[in-house]
Protein backbone atom coordinates (compact mmCIF):
# COMPACT_ATOMS: atom_id res chain seq x y z
CA UNK A 1 0.00 0.00 0.00
CA UNK A 2 1.35 3.57 -0.61
CA UNK A 3 1.80 6.25 1.73
CA UNK A 4 -0.42 9.21 0.96
CA UNK A 5 0.66 13.00 2.23
CA UNK A 6 -1.74 14.59 4.85
CA UNK A 7 -0.98 18.07 6.11
CA UNK A 8 -1.81 19.06 10.07
CA UNK A 9 -2.61 22.73 11.10
CA UNK A 10 -1.82 24.09 14.22
CA UNK A 11 -3.80 27.23 13.70
CA UNK A 12 -3.02 30.04 16.45
CA UNK A 13 -4.68 32.64 17.20
CA UNK A 14 -2.82 34.87 19.22
CA UNK A 15 -1.54 32.97 22.22
CA UNK A 16 -4.83 30.37 21.37
CA UNK A 17 -4.48 27.13 19.59
CA UNK A 18 -7.83 25.61 17.87
CA UNK A 19 -8.59 22.08 18.83
CA UNK A 20 -11.76 20.20 16.74
CA UNK A 21 -13.65 16.95 17.51
CA UNK A 22 -14.15 14.93 14.61
CA UNK A 23 -17.18 14.40 13.39
CA UNK A 24 -19.79 12.10 12.45
CA UNK A 25 -18.52 11.41 8.84
CA UNK A 26 -14.82 10.98 8.76
CA UNK A 27 -12.73 8.20 10.61
CA UNK A 28 -12.23 7.82 14.08
CA UNK A 29 -15.09 10.00 14.82
CA UNK A 30 -14.80 11.66 18.33
CA UNK A 31 -11.46 12.22 18.72
CA UNK A 32 -10.03 15.42 19.42
CA UNK A 33 -7.04 16.81 17.17
CA UNK A 34 -5.40 19.87 15.06
CA UNK A 35 -7.37 20.04 11.36
CA UNK A 36 -5.89 17.80 9.15
CA UNK A 37 -6.43 16.35 5.87
CA UNK A 38 -4.67 14.87 2.71
CA UNK A 39 -3.28 16.64 0.23
CA UNK A 40 -4.35 16.16 -3.47
CA UNK A 41 -2.30 15.84 -5.93
CA UNK A 42 -0.56 18.60 -7.35
CA UNK A 43 -1.33 20.56 -4.41
CA UNK A 44 1.46 21.96 -2.07
CA UNK A 45 1.67 21.15 1.35
CA UNK A 46 1.09 25.21 2.12
CA UNK A 47 -2.30 24.70 -0.35
CA UNK A 48 -3.58 21.87 1.47
CA UNK A 49 -3.44 23.83 4.66
CA UNK A 50 -5.13 26.30 3.54
CA UNK A 51 -7.67 24.56 2.06
CA UNK A 52 -8.10 21.74 4.86
CA UNK A 53 -8.61 24.62 7.14
CA UNK A 54 -11.16 27.11 5.25
CA UNK A 55 -13.24 23.52 4.74
CA UNK A 56 -13.11 22.27 8.16
CA UNK A 57 -13.84 25.78 9.58
CA UNK A 58 -14.14 28.29 7.35
CA UNK A 59 -11.04 30.53 8.32
CA UNK A 60 -8.73 31.70 5.72
CA UNK A 61 -5.60 31.15 6.95
CA UNK A 62 -1.71 32.04 6.07
CA UNK A 63 0.98 29.02 6.73
CA UNK A 64 3.93 30.14 8.69
CA UNK A 65 6.48 27.33 9.09
CA UNK A 66 6.30 23.04 8.95
CA UNK A 67 7.37 22.22 12.48
CA UNK A 68 7.14 18.37 12.35
CA UNK A 69 6.77 15.46 10.22
CA UNK A 70 5.17 11.95 11.29
CA UNK A 71 3.33 9.33 10.02
CA UNK A 72 -0.41 7.88 11.06
CA UNK A 73 -0.35 4.74 13.48
CA UNK A 74 -1.42 2.61 10.32
CA UNK A 75 1.86 3.82 8.03
CA UNK A 76 -1.24 4.95 5.34
CA UNK A 77 -0.37 8.78 5.90
CA UNK A 78 2.96 11.03 6.29
CA UNK A 79 1.67 13.79 8.11
CA UNK A 80 3.54 17.40 7.63
CA UNK A 81 2.67 18.94 10.09
CA UNK A 82 2.33 22.95 9.85
CA UNK A 83 1.74 26.25 11.94
CA UNK A 84 -0.85 28.52 10.47
CA UNK A 85 -2.18 32.10 11.55
CA UNK A 86 -6.02 33.35 11.08
CA UNK A 87 -5.68 36.22 12.81
CA UNK A 88 -9.02 37.44 11.73
CA UNK A 89 -12.95 35.71 10.94
CA UNK A 90 -15.23 33.05 12.56
CA UNK A 91 -14.71 29.68 13.08
CA UNK A 92 -17.74 28.15 11.32
CA UNK A 93 -17.57 24.11 11.47
CA UNK A 94 -18.48 21.83 8.51
CA UNK A 95 -20.78 19.39 10.58
CA UNK A 96 -19.99 16.20 8.90
CA UNK A 97 -16.46 16.89 9.23
CA UNK A 98 -16.13 18.88 12.52
CA UNK A 99 -18.31 18.25 15.85
CA UNK A 100 -17.11 20.75 17.93
CA UNK A 101 -14.25 23.60 18.12
CA UNK A 102 -12.08 24.41 21.16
Amino acid sequence: MEQREAVVAVLLRGERLLAIRRGPAVVRPGYWQPLSGKVEPGETQEQAVVREVHEEVGLTVVPEAKVWESETDDHRYRLHWWTARADTGEVVPDPREVAETR
